[in-house]
Formats: structure tokens, sequence, C-alpha cells
């Protein structure tokens, strides 16, 4: 999913959308390729929207560098993550089941193993998996007793028992009938499957960072040169 205007990371995506935005030293959209390559994905579907021109540039300038196929599903107009995916399927160009990936997420997460699991849970009714993580809070917590004294404090902590939704799917061919022309999957087609017992989450474990504004940037750009070093 690589329509999104990435408002917040301004104004590096005036020329470019978010998925072009250099981070690590090469735009997000390598950092995807690169991990879907290392699982076996070796056909990549990009719905894209704003500045579709400069994907298709980069795809035609750097083509011999991505290890996989590409095609575009362009949107005239932004059609959500749920809009996006049926109006690449009508063009024909999702068959059979299916990985989505948003288009901002650097991650080395085990998409085989989610793979796995997804046909795992198929095979009992479950028609998506969804990647989960622990969410970290983004302040330095206060440790603090009754009378509010404060014996100590943690830096952005993992949250006990809170999941979140790490924007990384596995679905079933047959969902893309129960997906809208315009909206997103989050809201249209995941509470749905949640009520039906047919969405299940697969924990993920591993680096995992979504790329949402400039700070996020300057993040990543040290925890990948830590983990090179």
């Amino acid at each position: 999913m690589a329509g999104g205007k990435g408002l917040r990371l301004r104004p590096l995506t005036e020329n470019v959308p978010k998925c072009l935005v250099d981070v690590g030293g090469k735009p997000i959209l390598m950092h995807i390729f690169g991990w879907f390559a290392k699982h076996g994905i070796d056909e990549v579907v990009l719905a894209v929207g704003y500045k579709h021109e400069a994907v298709s540039d980069f795809l035609r300038v750097h083509g011999d560098e991505i290890p996989m196929r590409v095609a575009l599903s362009v949107e005239d107009t932004p059609l959500g993550t749920g809009g996006g995916i049926k109006n690449a399927a009508r063009r024909g160009l999702i068959k059979g089941d299916f990985v989505v990936v948003n288009g901002d997420v650097i991650t080395d997460a085990d998409l085989s193993y989610m793979i796995k699991a997804f046909y795992e849970k198929k095979a009992q009714g479950v028609k998506a998996v969804m990647a989960l993580r622990k969410e970290r809070s983004p302040y330095g917590v206060a440790l603090v007793d009754g009378n509010l004294i404060i014996h100590s404090f943690e830096e952005k902590p993992e949250l006990q028992d809170v999941w979140i939704n790490a924007g990384i799917y596995v679905m079933a061919s047959d969902v893309v009938n129960m997906l809208p022309d315009s909206g997103d999957i989050e809201k249209c087609l995941f509470p749905k499957l949640a009520w039906e017992h047919k969405l299940a989450g697969i924990k993920i474990n591993g680096y995992w960072r979504s790329v949402d504004s400039l700070k996020d940037i300057e993040e990543v750009n040290g925890e990948l040169k830590r983990a090179e070093s």
C-alpha cells in the first residue's frame, strides 16, 4: 500500500510519495523489496496514487536492482487500503491468496512463518491474519508509590498486554469480495472478520518500525546504523 501523501514527512514528500523517502541510505520501498525477497516473494503489486509518476520513474531507473516483478495499480482518487486492494484485484493483479504490507513499514519480521501460520489458520476457517507487536510507550515513564514519590524512571517501556496492528497481513483470495470500492480494511473489513471469528493475530518479534514522521526517520537511521555495526 504505497499511495499515501506522507503529510507528516514534509518537505521530504513534496515531490515523492512516502514509500520513496530515503531511510537508512535507501528508499523505504527498497527495504520492503529486500524483506520480501528473503521470504520468497517474487511478485509485488504497488497500490499507488499520490506522486505515482515518481514511483514509475524509480522502477524504470532501478528495475535491475529489484529481485521481483513489480506492477502498479494506480488510483486516480484515494481509495483507502480496502479500495486499493479491490482496485488491484479488478485489474487482474491479485490472483490467489496474498500478503498486504503498509508502504511505510521497515521490518525483519519472519514473514515466512506468518504465511505458514495463515494456512494453518485458514484450514480452520480464518480469512486473514494480522501481524501484532508489543506497543511501546512514546514517553518515558515515572514509577511512583502511593504517596506519589518517584522511585525511578523507565524510557519508553513496552506496555504489558498491549498489542498493536503492525500493518502486515496475509489474506485469502475471496476476501476481495468483501471489500468496498473505497474505504480502509481497518474499518470496513477487520471488524467484520473479527465479529465472525475469521481474523487471527500473529505475534511478531525482531525489528519493526513504521516511518510516519521526521523524528521516526532520525531514530530509524540510528537504529539501522547500530544494527550494521
